[in-house]
């Protein structure tokens, strides 16, 4: 059992430590994503090889917005976390870096109401 533990551990590691702030060059630019009830849109740019900046906007399908977020990944003790600034939170909420496999990245806080 401890040896499985081990490789599990080993594995999270390997697949973790690849996961560099510049690994999320890739979200550099603008996107786009609709759903049934909104249109949600991001822009980030690269301000230095060690930060990025974004702002997130959610518009109803009438186009009258409905949210907007600061966006910012940060990379601290080893992590890199994703920090979201939104107008009803006082401060800006952390969401750690799990996975980072072919430009797809995943980032989480258990511990937050919605998103996780």
């Amino acid at each position: 059992m401890k040896l499985l533990v081990s490789l599990l551990c080993l594995v999270c590691y390997s697949v973790l430590a690849q996961c560099e702030l510049s690994s999320l060059t890739p979200l550099v630019g603008q996107w786009q994503a609709q759903t049934k009830k909104s249109v949600v849109s991001e822009h980030w740019h690269k301000v230095s090889d060690q930060s990025f900046e974004g702002m997130g906007h959610t518009h109803d399908l009438a186009g009258a917005l409905k949210d907007s977020e600061e966006l910012r990944p940060v990379q601290m003790q080893g992590t890199v976390f994703y920090l979201a600034k939104v107008k009803h939170n006082a401060l800006p909420v952390a969401f750690a870096l799990i996975s980072c496999q072919n430009n797809q990245f995943r980032f989480e806080n258990k511990n937050h109401d919605f998103p996780k």
